[in-house]
């Protein structure tokens, strides 16, 4: 058994063990926050009717580019276009009307003029003695009645130019009602979704297609709420994707949100790349890193060097060949590396990628025996 003991002993402290070694050292950190992100648009809508009918055409189709103003498609219109065929009849006939009552009141004018005429003479032949009480009385109710047919004859022309309004305003009414079977882009953008065809019943509000204008696309990524103070509008910023084949797309901070989720503790930011991939979707997950700042001469490690002991963070350095614990202070990261304000000094040796590792293990760097 001491046998036993001595060579598990004489193996564990006397084998050299190859590892990866970094050195400590001063120099410039970028700091970066890295968090998942999906693409969205700051424009987007579901394009759909505000009446109930029956699609004829759904002129568009998924990746379809369309500009502002561009038919997406139509709503059955012969009931519409019928009900508009009639009030255009009846602002015709309202215009009729007017042309009618507006001669009749001429006629009606003339008429009260020549009345007047007789009125006034016999009004004065009265006084003169050289009429009859008749004749003057049969003239005053001709020039009341001529009076009593210009005022009604007012009337009905007040009451047809009041038809005609309300006749020009059913046609505007029914103008936008078939004006509203013409679904059309409310912007320049590209079609994504196509969610109805032709044949069938649409609802107010139901969507047809979904338009995105690419122009403002943005990956919305999500942050612990705690880096919150540390992001702001136009720092500089990156896409990544997991595929490994495309190369990560320089971006922007756009916006960030005012709002912590209750349930993860993150809070979301809008970030603008110069350029979208080929490959771009809405919904499309990526990885976003934002550069938050320069610390000019810093010691820092590659992220893998730091491990965790009983919830404090440390490194392996080596210390006349062999691996010894040394707990750290850790300050700000970037994506792959992270700042060490105390526990190590310009120069240590630590191990990179430390995995099995224990207290007094000889160590040579990879490469060395």
């Amino acid at each position: 058994m001491i046998l036993l003991g001595g060579v598990f002993l004489s193996y564990r402290y006397g084998v050299t063990h190859s590892m990866e070694i970094v050195t400590a050292a001063s120099g410039p950190l970028e700091l970066t926050l890295k968090g998942p992100g999906t693409f969205s648009a700051l424009d987007s809508v579901n394009v759909s009717s505000r009446i109930q009918g029956l699609l004829v055409a759904v002129h568009v189709d998924r990746n379809d580019m369309v500009h502002k103003g561009e038919l997406i498609a139509d709503i059955a219109s012969d009931d519409l276009e019928s009900q508009l065929a009639s009030a255009e009849a009846s602002v015709d006939a309202a215009r009729r009307a007017i042309e009618v009552s507006r001669s009749q009141l001429s006629q009606s004018e003339t008429a009260l003029q020549n009345a007047r005429k007789s009125f006034d003479r016999q009004e004065a032949l009265i006084r003169a003695g050289t009429t009859t009480q008749a004749s003057y009385d049969g003239a005053l109710a001709t020039f009341r009645q001529a009076q009593a047919d210009v005022t009604r004859a007012n009337a009905v022309i007040a009451q047809a130019e009041a038809d005609l309004r309300a006749a020009e305003a059913n046609v505007r009414l029914n103008q936008a009602k078939l004006a509203e079977t013409r679904i059309i882009a409310p912007f320049d953008g590209i079609v994504t979704v196509r969610q109805q065809n032709a044949g069938d019943m649409t609802t107010p509000g139901a969507p047809i297609v979904t338009l995105v204008d690419p122009g403002t696309i943005v990956v919305t990524a999500r942050f612990d709420e705690n880096a919150i103070q540390l992001v702001k509008p136009g720092q500089k910023a990156r896409i990544g994707f997991s595929t490994g084949t495309e190369p990560a797309l320089p971006a922007t901070v756009y916006r960030l949100s005012r709002e912590v989720d209750e349930e993860t503790r993150e809070f979301t930011v809008d970030i603008k790349p110069e350029s979208l991939p080929d490959a771009w979707a809405i919904g499309r997950r990526g990885t976003a890193v934002v550069t938050t700042g320069v610390l000019s001469d810093v010691i820092s490690l590659p992220l893998s060097a730091i491990v965790w002991d009983a919830g404090f963070p440390g490194v392996w350095h080596i210390e006349s060949g062999r691996a010894k614990f040394a707990r750290v202070t850790l300050g700000g990261a970037s994506e792959d590396r992270i700042e060490i304000l105390s526990g190590l000094a310009a120069g240590d040796e630590v191990i990179s990628a430390p995995h099995g590792v224990y207290r007094g293990m000889r160590i040579s760097p990879k490469g060395f025996s």
